[in-house]
């Protein structure tokens, strides 16, 4: 029994072994039968070395936020006699937002005191439209059109002077005139169909104005008039004859008579105030949009008068102070803009009340958040391109101002706030939602090679050439900045090189880049934009 139990055990493990033998020999089927499959496709790239941007930066999100926001709140327990402010409004440090309604015995000191609060209203209300009137110093197309200018650069204008005329384009009009049982079914914004006499085309528009006013029509017929609007790119004589239809949910109607086209609006645009023609921005003729910067107007004048204001506005508050009894008075802190009005006249307050929000909103800031490991390369003052979704095609600019000490952590992750203040916010508004990208290194119009070609060796970069007969050489080459895509070559090449590496291309059509033989590893880079030349984009 002994025997056999002895042979059966040979036995199993005999077929233990085959069994192990045919699984490892398989294995390295596997993987033999994948090597050959990667090596087949092996592809070697050609790089024709050239020059462009490059920059290496850290990118970071926030919100514009002012960078100075101060609450005024109430210093003593009593009721809102008058507000002088309103959201959105400009005001400076230390004017009079709001007053306490404090009774006084003396009527002739009330009286002086009510006549005080009046003049100190009329004084800030004056101002205000001084300032309006400053800012509109600039002169912006309240829609698209093509400008005529009737001045130029230097030429002095008068207050509400013509300084040039804004045509409409990219619309024809026409009017025409029709019965009085048609125009009672007539109604701005009905389709209409305008048929060019002169061209013999059909354009669809819409009615946007009817008159019930009867006119003669001749043969003592009288007609109504209607007129429409098509939006059209070509430009159509005014005069010329059409013919309009109108369609609507009451049925069809056909004008009887005749109609022509009109000529299209045209704005005067003019000069706020008097001054000089500072500068201008377009030739006439040219095409404009609405919001396009047409002149500025600049003036002495209004800067003086502004000036004079603003001291008779402190002057009435001043006036006012004396006459009323301290803590009477609620304040601004800064000079800034009104955010936010928390109160009501004639509203009760108690001490430590919120009155009023005021904020700086020229001086706005971003506070974005920054990786422990990307911190050390952030300094103050470095450059920052800020991008807002709201403003497309337009970009921002800013600088690095603070950097936090004190690091968050969360996740295993430690982050530093790095806070940036814009340089000029244009038409961003605080709590609009902006990218900010922090230009850490920056070169223009210098040789770059893509970050897969660049091998180290040693302690020396390298990248591969071909000599006369076709066979790799390495070529050593000192590098500048790198980003994740391509870096810098400072020396060792020459434009219009080529420089020659391998990639892997897989089944599914991704590319992995692999080194040359016998070189060390490849280069560590940073963020990863398009590439220039080879197909490029903005570094």
């Amino acid at each position: 029994m002994k025997k056999k139990s002895r042979e059966r055990t040979i036995a199993i493990i005999v077929i233990l072994a085959i069994a192990v033998a045919g699984f490892v020999g398989y294995g390295k089927y596997t993987e033999s039968k994948e090597a050959a499959d990667a090596v087949s496709n092996i592809r070697e790239v050609a790089y024709t070395v050239v020059k462009d941007d490059i920059k290496k930066s850290i990118t970071g999100s926030g919100s514009l936020e002012p960078s100075d926001v101060r609450t005024v709140s109430s210093e003593v327990e009593g009721t809102i006699a008058t507000i002088f402010v309103e959201e959105g409004q400009m005001v400076s440090e230390d004017e009079i937002l709001a007053i306490y309604d404090i009774d006084s015995d003396d009527e002739d000191q009330q009286y002086d005191i009510d006549m005080a609060e009046y003049n100190l209203t009329v004084a800030k209300n004056d101002l205000s439209d001084l300032y309006d009137t400053y800012g509109e110093m600039q002169i912006y197309a309240d829609r698209e059109g093509t400008i005529s200018y009737l001045v130029e650069t230097g030429d002095s204008v008068s207050r509400n002077g013509t300084l040039a005329r804004l045509n409409e384009v990219n619309v024809i009009k026409a009017q025409s005139y029709f019965t009085a049982a048609q125009i009672e079914n007539i109604h701005v914004g009905d389709k209409a169909s305008v048929f060019l006499s002169d061209y013999l085309i059909t354009l669809e528009g819409k009615v946007t104005s009817t008159d019930s006013t009867p006119v003669a029509t001749g043969s003592g017929a009288v007609g109504y008039e209607v007129e429409v609007e098509i939006e059209y790119s070509g430009v159509l004589s005014e005069g010329s004859p059409v013919r309009i239809t109108v369609e609507n949910y009451s049925g069809t109607y056909v004008s009887p008579y005749e109609g022509a086209s009109i000529e299209n609006d045209v704005d005067e645009i003019t000069s706020p105030y008097d001054g000089e023609v500072d500068k201008i921005y377009f030739e006439s003729g040219d095409y404009v949009e609405k919001g396009d910067l047409l002149a500025v107007i600049s003036s002495d004048d209004i800067l003086e008068e502004i000036a004079k204001q603003e001291l008779t506005v402190e002057a009435k508050r001043l006036a006012l102070e004396e006459l009323n009894e301290d803590d009477t008075t609620a304040e601004s802190p800064i000079t800034g803009t009104v955010l936010t009005v928390y109160v009501n006249e004639d509203g009760y307050v108690e001490k430590g009340d919120s009155l009023f929000m005021v904020a700086d909103l020229d001086v706005m800031e971003i506070i974005i958040d920054v990786d422990e490991l990307d911190i050390l390369s952030i300094e103050k003052g470095q450059n920052v391109t800020i991008e807002c979704d709201v403003f497309e095609d337009e970009t921002f600019s800013g600088t690095v101002d603070s950097i936090s000490l004190s690091g968050s952590s969360s996740g295993g992750v430690t982050t530093y706030e790095v806070t940036i203040l814009v340089d000029d916010r244009k038409d961003m508004m605080a709590g609009m939602n902006v990218d900010a990208e922090i230009i850490i290194k920056e070169n223009t119009d210098t040789l770059i090679v893509p970050v897969e070609a660049i091998e180290k060796a040693g302690n020396k970069y390298v990248v591969q050439m071909k000599d006369e007969e076709g066979n790799l050489t390495p070529q050593v080459v000192e590098v500048g900045i790198a980003n994740e895509s391509y870096v810098e070559i400072v020396s060792g090449l020459s434009e219009g090189d080529l420089v020659y590496y391998y990639e892997i291309s897989s089944s599914d059509s991704e590319s992995t880049n692999i080194m040359m033989p016998g070189m060390g590893q490849m280069m560590d880079g940073g963020e990863r934009p398009e590439r220039p030349g080879n197909g490029g984009g903005e570094r």
